[in-house]
């Protein structure tokens, strides 16, 4: 469209001009991303901004700059519930889309699962500092386990111990 006749258009026109979606149509799209994981909210606005960048020679307007965001917001949370509605619906679809659709459905499983920490790893985390004090003593590897087993009420192996705090220390470094 014609940037003369953006600019004649109010707000509410301007996002239904942009976005190519109704009220209702929006309504619905926001309503369907609340029902969606972070994942996917995360997904949405990556692909608004990508959006917005491919679009802001032809339809940006610095007075509508709210409402342009807006639009491509909607531009985004329609074409990501297409996708995810796609094999739904049985719609056939190109090998890079089915590809495409299989990524970002394994990456939401992926970011569900969260990795447990290990609890007795976490506490030599805490205590990195207090035990990297006490090598500079020159202290060793068992004294250190009787320490920790005194003090924090935790049976650690010397082994283990060290294996974590050069874990650590490794992490640090690099």
């Amino acid at each position: 469209m014609d940037r003369a006749k953006y600019e004649q258009m109010d707000a509410a026109e301007y996002i239904r001009a942009i976005s190519k979606a109704t009220d209702q149509e929006q309504v619905a799209l926001i309503r369907w991303l609340g029902q969606q994981g972070r994942r996917t909210h995360l997904e949405v606005f990556r692909l608004q901004g990508d959006l917005a960048s491919q679009h802001l020679r032809t339809d940006y307007i610095k007075e509508f700059r709210h409402e342009y965001y807006y639009a491509m917001f909607i531009n985004a949370l329609r074409k990501v519930r297409h996708f995810e509605m796609a094999i739904e619906r049985k719609t056939p679809l190109s090998q890079a889309q089915l590809g495409e659709i299989s990524k970002r459905r394994a990456s939401k499983i992926d970011a569900k699962r969260k990795t447990k920490g290990s609890p007795k790893k976490d506490l030599i985390n805490r205590l990195y500092s207090e035990i990297s004090n006490f090598i500079d003593a020159g202290k060793s590897w068992r004294w250190i386990a009787d320490y920790i087993e005194t003090y924090h009420k935790q049976n650690l192996t010397h082994s283990y111990i060290r294996q974590c705090y050069l874990e650590i220390k490794n992490e640090q470094s690099a």
